[in-house]
């Protein structure tokens, strides 16, 4: 697995946030939550016999791993990501504070996040100067395979202002993907990259360190804050195949054990 760039986070108001979902079931329902509003029919909570972990699953619409970097765990990103009041199938949105991954970060040492979109990705970005190296990593926010890199990474690019307009692909500009860099070897000025990723089928299983999480946001550490995700990219098989969003809460802290275990009436 590789780190996770994530942006948005500020480190003086994680700690504050992360205690808004007070208790534990409230903190639960935020997930249910995320699910409504990315259309799921059904969401299955599956707790451990041990009361050590637990899993929420849905058949909702998924998340790519660029969706998860940029929405799920941006603060605010919820909202942003699905723009209007209504889902696709016509619901109303429940989910409104877009604080969502942080919604269970008192109450677990990580979160383990799975999920498969298949929306694309789409970046337009601007090169002031030329001849110059684009590092795809930065862009992306972490480190794509080589070989799903080379058969669903497109670019077009083109020339701000001057007579080449659009730019050959080979003759000046070049895609390493076993470095993930974009090269523009020619001094052209100006020039406006788009960059698209194919997401169908493209699988991630992501992992948040709370605990470390934390520890960075008592130090204020802004330059190690990727330190605490890391993210595993690849493609799925049919046999495999898995529509929708899995969130597993592992090493519940011992008072959300003994809330679970209590008998209710």
């Amino acid at each position: 697995m590789t780190g996770v760039q994530l942006g948005g986070i500020d480190p003086s108001i994680l700690r504050e946030l992360s205690g808004v979902y007070k208790p534990f079931v409230k903190a639960l329902k935020e997930l249910v939550s995320n699910a409504f509003d990315a259309d799921a029919d059904h969401v299955h909570i599956t707790i451990a016999d041990d009361f050590a972990s637990i899993t929420v699953t849905d058949d909702g619409e998924g998340m790519t791993p660029f969706e998860f970097r940029n929405d799920f765990t941006r603060i605010g990103g919820g909202s942003r990501r699905w723009l209007g009041e209504r889902t696709y199938k016509g619901r109303l949105r429940i989910g409104s504070k877009g604080i969502g991954f942080l919604a269970l970060a008192r109450y677990c040492s990580c979160l383990e996040v799975e999920s498969t979109g298949t929306r694309m990705f789409h970046r337009v970005l601007e090169i002031p100067e030329t001849p110059a190296t684009v590092e795809l990593d930065e862009i992306f926010g972490f480190a794509i395979p080589e070989l799903l890199l080379a058969r669903r990474l497109r670019c077009k690019a083109s020339q701000v202002s001057g007579r080449i307009g659009e730019l050959v692909p080979g003759k000046h500009f070049k895609i390493d993907t076993a470095k993930r860099q974009l090269r523009l070897g020619r001094r052209v000025g100006a020039v406006s990259l788009q960059l698209s990723c194919d997401c169908r089928n493209l699988a991630f299983r992501a992992t948040l360190d709370f605990e470390r999480l934390l520890e960075l946001a008592d130090k204020a550490d802004l330059d190690k804050l990727a330190a605490f995700a890391s993210i595993d990219v690849w493609q799925s098989r049919p046999s495999e195949s898995f529509q929708g969003t899995r969130i597993t809460a592992h090493n519940l802290k011992h008072f959300v054990r003994r809330e679970l275990r209590t008998e209710r009436r």
